[in-house]
């Protein structure tokens, strides 16, 4: 795709997979930087920031015992410090980075957005 608004209208006719122009370059870059694969279909795997809000009052380890939703929170972000051990709680104005298959975060940022 040329244009990463018109993904979602792709996936809508029926399309398996679609990466946009801007996604395939970002992964590309990287790839280049971390010096692994980032672009292969069968290993996508996207990180998002998102509001910690949803989340508040509970553990990052709450999250990542529900794996049938197929994404989870990874880390939290506080007054500039990542945080991803298990025990954090998260805070209404922490962010948090949630991770999981492009479908899965796919339909976490269409529920986030609900």
């Amino acid at each position: 795709m040329t244009d990463a608004e018109k993904t979602s209208q792709a996936f809508t006719t029926g399309t398996d997979y679609v990466l946009s122009v801007q996604r395939v370059g970002a992964r590309l870059v990287a790839s280049e930087a971390h010096g692994e694969r980032v672009v292969d279909m069968a290993s996508q795997i996207r990180v998002v920031r998102s509001d910690g809000a949803p989340f508040a009052g509970e553990s990052t380890e709450a999250h990542r015992c529900d794996t049938d939703r197929g994404w989870t929170v990874v880390g939290v972000s506080r007054g500039g410090t990542v945080r991803t051990n298990a025990e954090t709680v998260v805070e209404a104005d922490d962010n948090t980075f949630v991770a999981g298959s492009d479908e899965t975060i796919r339909r976490f940022e269409a529920e986030t957005r609900s």
